[in-house]
């Protein structure tokens, strides 16, 4: 073990724990050396670090799923295929639901790592059905669908994703298989429909289209001929349009799209365009007219829509009184007016159209739907998923990383808001909760200070008036303008450490100090994307249109609740009798954001921190100011104090006895041991001859200081097995009470170790009653059945086979097993003994 982490560590150090220079220098140093030597991962114990290499490094391929397969985490170096196997063990051996929270700013290539890791799953997990084939296609074409929908080209990257997406990947109750899933998104950026800054795209399915064969019949012919695309970049190095709009055919296909609302989106896409190049002049001081009818009705007939209906929705807007009678009447809107509406009729079609995509991927997984064959394009592929139990899931979640521009508005602001919440999640789980634990198991600790962000966190969502309530207050009312939200600002944080009007520079300017840094925001135009506008006109006629799919995305969307889980309906103000109050776009985020951290402070974390290495896209390029500056927000110097301060791994004595317990004499068989767990833990260690300073005794767990004590424990684990694994293959010339005895043995160890509520199901016999169920609790029973001669050898090795053939081979080799490869004889030893000279025939494929 030694010789394989020397050659590992052979430029820098893979583990930043393992450095001798644990200060900012000593770091990034180390993760300079390895990345110009390609290695882009790099770990700080569980964490991992991954640095955008801007090229194709190989490391998704398929030979590398297999490397890592089944490996401990001490075995291969730093990769996100490592992250993914340690959390795929986590979901089974523990039990719980796990999250995977990739954060860093924009480009740093998070988007990559969550397709790797999702590609890691599909290949790891088994499959014996088309149903459980179906999900995991549905998981790794959901990408390229929403890449295309929610993707485009920015100035920091070719792919950025303008979406937040969290991926719940559901298990089956083994956890040996994805049986579902959900896919839940957040603060799609809208205005980049409309408006892009230079040198950027809008959405890559735009450019898309002027691929597809029928986009002459839509009136498509170049994208410079609309105002939505002409101001714009219209190529992207690296993506081909025309390939991703094949690959994106495919995936609508995968998700259970039919031919027609495939044609009915492009279509929709194609309308949205035409909607862009109407114009308006003005007929008098406020009152607007079409100034190109022929792209009215084109834009009309395309969208399914009357074309006086969609005339008058856009020059008039509808007002219905408060009074008893509720009369209405028609509001003429001058040109400035008519054309933000056009505007905000486009965003809103394309923010529900993308919704209802989520929500038409998020049906075809549903386990139901995958369980009786649905969604899929085949009708065959039904019975084998039925009546398969939703156990535990696995989440990764994907989202805009911190943004600093030189202007930075509402969408900067609530971006910056998701990743302030995610950097506490990151310091309450990590850094908080690692020196809170150690005061609870009374180990002596040294304090390590932190950088909190709990302030700027309440000063945006606190209670009773933080930012955001402020700015929905200020929207409530007729005379509300940026001005008036300023001063009430002014007025509520005069003492803030966080928070600051700017009187230098441009006016309507505040600061809000961010984990990352302050940032200056602009106030203009808060309050209108705040309101996020469409007028029911607008909404009333598309829901007229004789597009069908036009007319589902909008019934969807005044659904209960969308696929965030964000409740559409109105709230009520006033007491129950009050009048609506139209839900706000700050209110939906910050509703989705407070559930989706529900969601993750109910999951066991795993983290991976992403790094842009320079600003020009170049590969293998390391700008040091840059990496040094977001090493300091992501709190790589903290979480490695932290981690060196204190021990690398901790476990309750209870669980340290019953893996390690093996390799004492007076510990194993465990009926020997008579003093307590503690007691038993402090006498193995010592029998391997782990000195003293590498632990500490907690009060209910065992803490190991230096990860090299833990691997000196794994390989005693592993040559006491080989050991137990040479006497199984001889002991068909011992006494058969050895056989049966070893039999137990490798039931304990092999199986309810690692599955504890597992059940193997023996056949009860008719003639005498025997047999029956052996569980966790009462397996130790069957040596006094054997010694009585009440159970005859074979039948326990015919047990221990089955769990074998049905349980252990295809699901948990990779766990249980596949890590005592490297011990000789073992497998082909143990596999001889028990189905005499022929290896078992799994039930479903062993993984390799």
């Amino acid at each position: 073990m030694a010789a394989l982490r020397g050659e590992r560590d052979k430029v820098g150090r893979d583990d930043l724990i393992t450095l001798q220079d644990v200060g900012e220098d000593g770091i990034i140093n180390n993760l300079r050396q390895r990345y110009q030597a390609s290695m882009i991962y790099t770990s700080i114990g569980a964490v991992l670090i991954s640095i955008n290499p801007y090229k194709d490094v190989g490391c998704f391929n398929h030979s590398n799923v297999s490397k890592y397969k089944g490996k401990q985490s001490f075995e291969m170096p730093p990769h996100v295929f490592q992250l993914g196997e340690e959390t795929y063990k986590a979901l089974i051996t523990e039990r719980l639901n796990q999250c995977i929270i990739i954060s860093g700013e924009s480009g740093a290539g998070k988007t990559e790592c969550s397709k790797g890791l999702m590609t890691y799953f599909a290949a790891v997990t088994s499959s014996h059905s088309k149903a459980i084939d179906h999900v995991k296609d549905i998981i790794l074409e959901s990408n390229p669908l929403l890449e295309s929908f929610g993707n485009a080209k920015t100035l920091r990257n070719n792919n950025s994703s303008r979406f937040g997406k969290y991926m719940e990947i559901q298990f089956d109750a083994a956890g040996s298989q994805p049986i579902g899933g959900k896919i839940s998104n957040y603060l799609l950026e809208k205005s980049r429909l409309v408006q892009q800054t230079p040198g950027e795209r809008n959405f890559h399915v735009f450019y898309q289209l002027f691929k597809w064969n029928e986009a002459s019949r839509y009136s498509l012919r170049a994208p410079a001929d609309f105002r939505y695309l002409k101001g714009s970049e219209l190529r992207a190095d690296g993506i081909d349009d025309g390939k991703w709009l094949n690959d994106l055919k495919h995936a609508m296909k995968t998700v259970g799209m039919s031919q027609e609302q495939t044609t009915d989106v492009f279509r929709i896409l194609a309308g949205i365009l035409h909607l862009g190049n109407i114009e308006f002049r003005s007929e008098g001081q406020d009152k607007a007219a079409i100034a190109n009818p022929d792209v009215l009705h084109t834009a009309s007939d395309i969208l399914g829509i009357e074309e006086g209906i969609l005339r008058q929705s856009l020059l008039y807007r509808g007002i219905t009184s408060g009074s008893a009678r509720g009369s209405a009447y028609n509001v003429p809107q001058n040109a400035e007016q008519a054309l933000t509406s056009c505007d905000a009729l486009a965003k809103g079609i394309y923010s529900r159209l993308f919704n209802w995509i989520v929500h038409t991927t998020n049906e075809s997984m549903r386990p139901e739907i995958i369980a009786a064959g649905g969604g899929s394009s085949s009708s065959s592929s039904s019975s084998s998923g039925g009546g398969m139990t939703v156990g535990n899931s696995i989440g990764i979640l994907d989202i805009y990383g911190f943004e600093i521009f030189e202007y930075n508005s509402f969408e900067q602001l609530c971006i910056n808001y998701v990743n302030e919440t995610l950097h506490q999640i990151f310091i309450d789980l990590t850094l908080r909760a690692e020196q809170d634990e150690y005061v609870k198991e009374g180990i002596k600790w040294d304090q390590v200070q932190y950088h909190n962000n709990k302030p700027t966190v309440d000063f945006l969502t606190g209670k009773p008036m933080g930012l955001f309530k402020i700015v929905d207050e200020e929207c409530l009312f007729p005379n509300g303008t940026e001005a008036t939200f300023l001063d009430k600002m002014s007025k509520n944080f005069a003492n803030s450490q966080v928070f600051q009007v700017l009187t230098k520079g441009p006016r309507g300017t505040f600061s809000v100090r961010h984990y990352a840094g302050d940032v200056t925001y602009q106030v203009e135009g808060f309050l209108e994307k705040n309101r996020d506008t469409m007028f029911d006109d607008l909404k009333d006629a598309c829901k007229a249109s004789n597009v069908p799919t036009l007319v589902n995305i909008f019934h969807h969307a005044e659904a209960p609740s969308n696929v965030s889980g964000v409740n559409s309906t109105p709230r009520k103000f006033g007491g129950q009798g009050g009048k609506s109050r139209p839900t706000t776009g700050g209110h939906q985020f910050t509703t989705s954001v407070a559930a989706l951290l529900k969601t993750l402070y109910a999951c066991q974390p795993h983290y991976i921190r992403t790094i842009k290495p320079n600003d020009t896209k170049t590969p293998l390029q390391f700008n040091e100011d840059r990496v040094r500056e977001q090493a300091r927000y992501l709190g790589l110097t903290e979480n490695l104090r932290v981690r060196r301060a204190g021990y690398a791994y901790r476990a309750p004595y209870e669980r340290w006895m019953k893996r390690y317990g093996i390799l004492s004499d007076a510990t194993f068989p465990p009926t020997k041991w008579q003093g307590s767990a503690r007691e038993g833990v402090v006498h193995i260690i010592g029998s391997v001859g782990i000195s003293k300073n590498a632990y500490a005794e907690g009060n209910t767990k065992i803490f190991v200081r230096d990860p090299q004590a833990l691997y000196k424990m794994e390989e005693a684990r592993l040559r006491a097995l080989d050991r137990i694994a040479n006497n199984v293959k001889t002991a068909r010339l011992q006494p058969m009470v050895v056989e049966g005895n070893l039999c137990l043995e490798y039931l304990r160890i092999l199986i309810f170790e690692e599955l504890p509520d597992f059940t193997v199901n023996r056949p009860v016999n008719p003639k005498d009653g025997t047999g029956g169920p052996i569980t966790y609790d009462n397996y130790q029973a069957l040596e006094s059945d054997y010694a009585a001669g009440t159970i005859h050898p074979n039948d326990l090795k015919a047990s221990l086979y089955q769990v074998l053939t049905d349980i252990a081979m295809p699901v948990r080799e990779h766990v249980v097993m596949k890590k005592q490869k490297s011990s000789s004889g073992f497998l082909s030893g143990f596999f001889k003994f028990f189905s005499k000279g022929k290896q078992p025939t799994a039930s479903m494929p062993a993984p390799n």
